[in-house]
């Protein structure tokens, strides 16, 4: 009895312990003793883990590529020794490259300098010194191309640069760019001097190209295919040369093409035309198209369109389609074109076409009345044919009167 009096006490204490260890140790903030003489420790709650980093979501302008990193799950270095130590990329991070070009002084690409584009006037045997700024605006170490082009004019009527491929045979070959590959730090910049040379035979007016920043990337294809890129941006160049100044816009190989519809008396005509700018200089103005049907019926007027910036000795195509054009006969069609600007005051240009716009029913009979006098004709002709062809075993007179003698 005495043993079982001394055990009882003791289960109860073992069971006690156990039921409350495991959560004290979970969950309340754990006091040490201090030996004698030393420092009291602060009790301290325990340390939630760290959340997850978001993620960069900057959206790279229109033509960089954007390559997203896989994961990096087995703790590599953040540093690449073979590099100089060069920081690696976090692998969960999006990696962006996007940069742009400005003329010199705009600081804030995002609220460029009062220059949006390098633009001058001079003379002949004269030399224009100025300068671009690039701007690395990703988060990876990029280096640039910086070169000189031409622009053209693209069917649509946009703006565009020739590619590095394609040589340039106007300003492009005007300008000297003292740093052709620069690199740049992610939201670093550099300022590059440059310098234009007009020659001594430039023709007067409007020579337009730009300055070209690109750089080489990786992107990948749909299938995930890894490919290289160069992409590229410019910032706009305008040199007008001094000397006689020759606005000219015209309208050229203009035509209409008009469809025939269920309704046998309407239809739908495309009208097609170039404006050409035969000029010396760069520019803008309204197109305005009219169609009607035979002596100015059912006419219609259209809009007054704009277009921006021909340059010269380029041009764009317009192809506009107009539905519910009477089918009477012929259509007419008349486009007016219009200058703005004072470069352009009092330049105009009005051509007209004619075409042909049958109904169904006309070309239906007019296919049917084909049709039977073709008919005719060969049964006239089988006619003629048999009225002519000798009449066999017909005796003639003197068979005949041998006959009766």
């Amino acid at each position: 009895m005495a043993t079982r009096r001394l055990l009882l006490p003791l289960i109860a204490l073992l069971v006690a312990v156990l039921a409350s260890g495991p959560h004290a140790l979970a969950d309340e903030p754990v006091t040490v003793a201090p030996a004698q003489g030393a420092a009291t420790p602060t009790t301290q709650p325990p340390v939630p883990p760290a959340p997850d980093p978001e993620p960069i979501t900057e959206t790279p302008t229109t033509g960089t590529p954007t390559t997203v990193v896989a994961d990096n799950p087995f703790g590599l270095p953040s540093v690449d020794p073979l590099d100089g130590g060069r920081p690696i990329p976090d692998a969960s991070v999006e990696v962006v490259h996007r940069w742009t070009i400005t003329p010199e002084g705009s600081n804030d690409p995002d609220a460029a300098s009062s220059r949006s584009s390098l633009s001058y006037i001079g003379e002949r045997g004269s030399v224009i010194t100025d300068g671009v700024t690039v701007f690395n605006l990703g988060n990876e170490v990029l280096t640039f191309h910086v070169f000189p082009t031409d622009a053209v004019n693209g069917d649509d009527g946009a703006f565009s640069f020739l590619s590095a491929e394609e040589p340039s045979t106007d300003v492009g070959t005007w300008v000297t760019v003292e740093q052709e590959y620069v690199t740049l730090e992610p939201g670093m910049a550099s300022t590059i001097p440059i310098s234009i040379t007009i020659p001594d035979d430039a023709s007067p007016g409007d020579h337009v190209g730009g300055v070209i920043a690109s750089s080489a990337t990786a992107g990948t294809t749909d299938d995930g295919t890894v490919i290289g890129l160069n992409r590229g941006v410019g910032t706009r160049l305008y040199v007008r040369v001094s000397g006689p100044l020759r606005p000219d816009l015209v309208v050229e190989g203009m035509s209409v093409d008009h469809d025939a519809s269920a309704n046998p008396l309407q239809g739908a005509s495309t009208v097609s035309y170039r404006i050409h700018n035969r000029g010396n200089i760069r520019l803008s103005g309204t197109h305005q198209l009219t169609v009607a049907g035979p002596f100015g019926i059912a006419r219609k007027v259209g809009d007054e369109v704009p277009f921006t910036d021909i340059l010269p000795g380029q041009s764009i195509a317009i192809a506009t389609r107009v539905e519910d054009v009477p089918t009477l006969g012929w259509v007419s069609a008349a486009v007016e074109l219009t200058a703005d600007g004072a470069d352009g005051e009092g330049v105009t240009d009005q051509v007209q076409t004619t075409a042909l716009a049958l109904p169904i029913v006309v070309l239906m009979l007019i296919l049917l009345i084909g049709l039977v006098l073709g008919t005719a004709r060969r049964i006239r002709r089988h006619r003629r044919v048999d009225a002519d062809a000798p009449v066999d075993n017909v005796p003639d007179r003197d068979a005949r009167e041998h006959q009766l003698t």
